[in-house]
Parts: structure tokens; C-alpha cells; sequence
């Protein structure tokens, strides 16, 4: 894991968090791993996923019911001042909140007149009914509200400034009983972050069952399996997460519509799942990131029995089932068009018999491919061609995003393609000639099309072609562009 991890600290933002669930036996260990690499400073908690609410067979000494899930941060503190990142919800206005917090210093707070109401009668109060509030002077309540200013004393959230502040804002305040336990009632327009709890219950009559900003309540691995059952068929795969559990973590990250989310563990791609319901929710636009190693499924199981030979191919089809369902319940909420589509990539390394002819490259044999120098680059497993390897492999190299846009431009029936972000286009296929040469130049040099670089795949071009290019580019162009040749 070490590596991985490594991998995900250097990948996240200043404000971005990273949850690592793990079960009982790994959970110390982990957490020394994790102290090492992003920093005990960076630590924000462990959650307890209550993961079954099914007790039937005991195990000695104790029941293993819940699973752990540490989460850090990049960069927790700024300026010396804790980050707000998680947010379970938010209320507005009117909401009351308590001032007194044990584990603040003393402070004496002084309340104006009219500033407080009371659920209590009437009358003139010199102390009051609990040790942690003390009166510093009397306090008249008429007609529910203070009608002198006073001064109570306690452990308080705030600061006197703070509340002289609040009070400006529109805060007014709140007394309920002769204890003097003082809330705060926001004005108008205030906006309060209640932080999530540790324990994550899943009881759904539970009233404390942890749910996220949507009310969805999280589920347990009973749940899980079953809604990977009704997808893909029974026991397809093994002690899948709920997609509840994971949209619940990622809808805790403040301000996270248009966030990234990768899971470099995707198996049943239960996070894909969770990014798409969440988005179909509020009308997001996150991104996921799925990375899965191509495991072979074991020859015994029900998966490699449904056709299915590597982990990433439950993946995927997870993901195309589960977009198919999410659109299919949620089509008349949707706030977007509800783009459920994904993009599939794989690191492969070519045949050995076309690394040596690349390696023993002869410019004056046109037979390194025979003949075809695009389709040694196929990947006939995943139905890629070797032209989408290659364009692929470039855009990735050259810095471009998984979602770039990638145009067709086609000059005198040759297909190229264009990148509009950097005006760079790719000459890939083979077939290129006088005529392709002819429009391309007729294009530019009319400022039909902006190219700055020009990308070409030197196995697809005769040298008669490529010096033509080369040439005509470089004596017919104001603004030539530059020109790249790749092997």
C-alpha cells in the first residue's frame, strides 16, 4: 500500500482529504503508515462504520460489527488556524446553537437589553440553577426578554467581541431554563456547519443512523451485497462497500460539486456508483477515477462462470449498469443532462516482437510494421484500436486531461486530430498525400484553423511525404508552426 499512498499525498489538493477504510487487525498499523506519510499534524479522524446489523454466529470474546476509516488531510491547518473540511450539513438561520463548550476558557459575555429571550417567568434573577453559569449581576426578565444588560460568566465558544458582533449581524439569544444555559439564534442569512460524528450507525430506525446532506441514510454490507447482486447477478464480488457509505465521505468535503475523486482500489467501482447518485442529486459535475489492477477472477467463480476474467471488467460493467439504473430512478430529478459516460483506459506494454522493431528501427526499411505501423498498438481484449493506443498514450504524455476534447479534422479525406485547448494537431493515420497537404496549408494559411504544433507520426508518413510536409510548412507560412516527429 505504501507506494500508493505515496502516490495519493503528492495528488491531492491543499484542501483535499483521503478515507482509508480497513478492519480491526490492520487498523494500528495503518495508522502508523499513514502518520509517516501525510503527517501526524494532518490526522482529522477515524470513523467506526457500523458495517452489519446482523449478529448471528459469535466469535470468541467479541462480535466484529463495525470496520474503521481514517481519514487525513493534505494540509489541515493554514496560518496556524484548523481547516473546516468536512461539513456533514448546513443549517440556516434560526437554527440555535449552545454557547457553552467545556473545553474553552472562562469568559464573561455582556448581553444588551432586548438581545435575550426567556422561556422562563417573569421576574428579577440574582443567580442561577447550575455551577457552570454565574450571574454577575441581576438580570430583569418583563414580557420574556431581558430588559437590563448583563453579564453571565461561563466556558464559552465566544469571545464578548464575538458576541457584540453577532449581535450586529442579527444574533439574538436564547435562555430556556433558570440554569442560564445561553443559545444563540442566527440572524438571517447565517449559515452554521454541523461537523459529522465518528460513529457511523446504520440502524435505519435508528434517529442517530448517519445520513447525508439528501437525507440518504448509510447502509451496511448486507445492503451492499445485495445491490450488487441485483446488478450483476449473485456473487459476482465479495464484501462490496455501500454506495451509500461512499457518497456519505464524499459529500462531507466542503464545496465538492465539481470536485475529483479517485479510488486507486476500484473493484466493484462502488465509488463510480456513489459520484454518479450524488451528481444526479444536486447537479454536480465531480469526476471519478477508478484504478484497478487487471486480477484474474478465480476459474471457480460465479463471476469467471458469467464471463468475466479480470476484476476490471466487473468494473466497468458495474459502472454501465449502475448509470443505466441511476438515470432510469432519477430521470425526472436530474438538475443536468446526466452525463453517465466514462472514458476506459489500460497500461499495457507492447509485444516484445514490436519493441525490437522499434528498437532496431531502420529508416530505410518501410516493412517495420508490415505495412501497417498503427495495429501492433491494438488491444484486441478491450476492443481498442491502435490508433486510439497511440492518440491516447500522446495526450497523456503531453500533459492533457483525461476529458480533453479531441476533434476529427478531416483534410482531403485524411483524419487528423486537433486539440483547440493549445491549437495542436495530430497526424497519426497513414494515407497522408499531396492533396491532404494542399487543404491543410489552405487552412492555415487563411486562419481557418490555428495550429501552432504540428504532432506527426513518422511510421505512417513516406519519406517523400515527410519532407513535402516539412518543406512546404516551413517556406508557405507566415506563422509556421513547429513540427515534431515521433517514433
Amino acid at each position: 500500500m505504501y507506494p500508493r499512498l505515496k502516490i495519493a499525498q503528492k495528488l491531492l489538493t491543499n484542501d483535499g482529504v483521503i478515507f482509508v477504510s480497513i478492519d480491526d487487525n490492520e487498523q494500528a498499523n495503518l495508522k502508523l503508515l499513514m502518520d509517516d506519510l501525510f503527517g501526524e499534524g494532518n490526522f482529522v479522524t477515524t470513523f467506526i462504520w457500523e458495517k452489519t446489523q446482523h449478529f448471528g454466529r459469535q466469535k470468541l470474546n467479541y462480535y466484529s460489527n463495525a470496520d474503521y476509516i481514517l481519514c487525513y488531510a493534505k494540509q489541515l491547518s493554514e496560518n496556524g488556524e484548523l481547516k473546516q473540511l468536512l461539513i456533514e450539513r448546513t443549517l440556516d438561520e434560526f437554527e440555535d446553537a449552545p454557547l457553552y463548550n467545556a473545553s474553552n476558557n472562562v469568559k464573561e459575555l455582556t448581553f444588551p437589553v432586548g438581545t435575550v429571550k426567556f422561556n422562563i417567568e417573569d421576574g428579577v434573577y440574582k443567580e442561577t440553577t447550575s455551577s457552570d453559569y454565574i450571574l454577575k449581576n441581576e438580570v430583569i426578565v418583563k414580557d420574556g426578554k431581558n430588559s437590563n444588560a448583563f453579564v453571565l460568566q461561563f466556558k464559552s465558544r465566544w469571545a464578548n467581541d464575538t458576541v457584540q458582533e453577532e449581535i450586529q449581524k442579527g444574533t439574538s439569544f436564547w435562555v430556556k431554563t433558570t440554569n442560564f444555559a445561553i443559545r444563540a439564534i442566527y440572524g438571517e442569512g447565517k449559515i452554521g456547519a454541523l461537523a459529522p460524528k465518528q460513529i457511523l450507525f446504520t440502524n435505519q430506525k435508528n434517529e442517530f443512523c448517519a445520513r447525508n446532506k439528501f437525507n440518504v441514510k448509510v447502509d451496511t454490507s448486507e445492503t451492499a451485497t445485495n445491490s450488487v447482486n441485483a446488478l450483476l447477478g449473485d456473487k459476482m464480488f465479495s464484501y462490496p462497500k455501500p454506495s451509500s457509505l461512499i457518497a456519505y465521505l464524499i459529500s462531507l468535503c466542503a464545496n465538492n460539486q465539481d470536485d475529483l475523486i479517485l479510488d486507486f482500489f476500484a473493484g466493484s467501482a462502488t465509488t463510480a456508483h456513489a459520484v454518479m447518485q450524488l451528481n444526479a442529486e444536486d447537479g454536480g459535475s465531480r469526476k471519478y477515477m477508478m484504478v484497478q489492477l487487471d486480477e484474474p477472477t478465480n476459474l471457480d467463480s460465479q463471476a469467471r462462470k458469467a464471463g468475466y476474467n479480470t476484476i476490471d471488467e466487473i468494473s466497468c460493467e458495474r459502472i454501465k449498469r449502475a448509470a443505466q439504473k441511476t438515470e432510469d430512478e432519477m430521470r425526472d430529478r436530474l438538475l443536468n443532462d446526466g452525463d453517465f459516460g466514462f472514458k476506459r483506459y489500460r497500461l499495457v506494454t507492447p509485444c516484445i516482437q514490436t519493441l525490437e522493431k522499434i528498437i532496431e528501427f531502420d529508416p530505410n526499411d518501410s516493412s517495420l510494421f508490415n505495412g501497417d505501423m498503427i495495429a501492433s498498438f491494438a488491444h484486441p481484449e478491450t476492443n481498442t484500436s491502435g490508433l486510439e493506443t497511440l492518440l491516447a498514450t500522446w495526450l497523456i504524455d503531453d500533459g492533457y486531461s483525461f476529458d480533453t476534447v479531441v476533434e476529427e479534422k478531416m483534410f482531403a479525406g485524411y483524419i487528423a486530430h486537433y486539440i483547440c485547448e493549445s491549437a495542436t494537431l495530430y497526424l497519426i493515420n497513414q494515407g497522408w498525400d499531396t492533396d491532404a497537404l494542399k487543404v491543410l496549408l489552405n487552412q492555415i494559411g487563411k486562419n481557418e484553423l490555428l495550429v501552432n504544433t504540428l504532432i506527426v507520426y513518422s511510421y505512417s508518413f513516406a519519406f517523400e511525404a515527410m519532407l513535402e510536409l516539412k518543406t512546404n510548412i516551413k517556406t508557405t507560412l507566415d506563422n509556421a508552426p513547429s513540427i515534431v516527429e515521433r517514433y
